[in-house]
């Protein structure tokens, strides 16, 4: 999820390996929009890169290699988010796949996506470019207009890497 736990901000909760505490950059005024329950993480204070460098480091210690970001792209972009955790991951030194999708999108329009898209394509290494599919056809038919515009743009292609890494597997980049 995008950012840091509300709870975490609200308790002030120590940023591990710092003298910070998550109160210190949590942006309570940010929330994740579909979900309380994270809120964005104020990277004009040098406690905001540290505390994402933390969180992968810790996520690097347990062998994790895969990170899906939510409530990041969409009606709630965010490159700064998205670039700092690019790299706490490389900070790591251990290869981690990073996918992000949104977390709503209700600005609709496929050319932003597109726009998006282009903005971080050399931080991820996937990104999903529309919302969750639910029970009904329109919602499901909604996304070809995107996927459409997406792969005009050579933003869907199989197995492109544009941060320069190796995959064994189909990727919407």
């Amino acid at each position: 999820m995008r950012g840091i736990s509300t709870t975490a901000v609200k308790a002030s909760a120590s940023i591990l390996g710092t003298s910070y505490h998550a109160g210190d950059i949590g942006l309570i005024s940010q929330p994740c929009p579909w979900w309380k329950g994270t809120v964005a993480v104020n990277l004009s204070h040098s406690a905001g890169q540290m505390y994402y460098d933390s969180i992968y480091s810790q996520y690097a210690e347990w062998g994790v290699d895969f990170i899906k970001n939510d409530c990041v792209f969409g009606d709630d972009f965010s490159p700064a988010e998205i670039v700092a955790q690019a790299k706490a991951i490389e900070r790591t030194g251990r290869p981690m796949i990073y996918s992000i999708s949104p977390g709503s999108t209700k600005k609709g329009t496929s050319g932003e996506q597109v726009s998006m898209a282009n903005e971080i394509k050399t931080h991820v290494n996937m990104y999903r470019v529309t919302a969750d599919d639910w029970d009904s056809w329109s919602n499901v038919t909604s996304h070809f207009a995107v996927a459409n515009e997406c792969a005009q743009a050579e933003l869907i292609e199989e197995c492109v890497d544009h941060k320069g890494t190796q995959s064994s597997f189909s990727c919407s980049r």
